[in-house]
């Protein structure tokens, strides 16, 4: 019988509290996610667009100096 190797989830964290950003990145991580942070609203646009297959979910802050979540 073959196993299916299923990749876990991708997670975009978008917070502009860098430190905050990290501790959830850690966190997803240990419950084996794989979590990429950015610092803005731009930023998570650009990162995206870039790659729309790529994240999964998306972790939003709600209030970030260059928009809302």
């Amino acid at each position: 019988m073959l196993e299916s190797a299923v990749s876990p989830p991708t997670m975009l964290v978008v917070d502009d509290d860098a430190v905050f950003a990290g501790r959830l990145v850690r966190g997803l991580e240990k419950r084996g996610c794989h979590a990429e942070a950015v610092g803005g609203v731009e930023e998570a646009r650009c990162t995206l667009l870039a790659s729309p297959a790529l994240f999964a979910r998306v972790l939003l802050d709600l209030r970030m100096q260059d928009g809302t979540g």
